[in-house]
């Protein structure tokens, strides 16, 4: 599986891992200018587990859009990548296919599908693995903001 952002475990490594978005040319400035607030600030919960509801209403904001996209049957191309991602996402925070088709109201398939869809692309595809990177890195900072 694709590991867009690392598993981070101790105070040591959140704070190196924020030190890298922070001199990263790659890198949004809004995002590397929220990892200096977060440096500046050592009294944040980085183990902060995020829920489902979290990590879809940080989405929305992200993708500025409301959640009735999620349930919707709609075809389009951004539409179906947002929802790949979202998927995405909730699969490596951990949440079970079974949970994350739910939210979805579709079938485990169309899950294990988004994820291997997200792994294979991002693997050959630089801009995709880019907008990937840049969607989950928002996620992780806002999930300890």
């Amino acid at each position: 599986m694709l590991s867009v952002t690392p598993k981070l475990s101790s105070m040591n490594e959140i704070e190196e891992f924020l030190k890298q978005i922070e001199s990263s040319t790659n890198t949004p400035r809004w995002i590397r200018e929220k990892a200096k607030l977060l440096l500046a600030n050592k009294s944040i919960d980085y183990k902060r587990k995020m829920t489902a509801d979290n990590i879809i209403d940080i989405s929305c904001e992200y993708f500025g859009m409301d959640k009735e996209w999620i349930a919707k049957r709609d075809q389009r191309k951004e539409i179906i990548e947002r929802k790949h991602f979202l998927r995405y996402a909730l699969f490596i925070n951990e949440f079970s296919h079974d949970y994350i088709s739910k939210i979805f109201k579709c079938d485990r398939s169309t899950i294990y599908n988004s994820i291997e869809v997200v792994d294979d692309i991002s693997s050959v595809d630089e801009t995709f693995k880019g907008r990937l990177d840049d969607y989950i890195q928002y996620l992780e900072i806002r999930k300890i903001v």
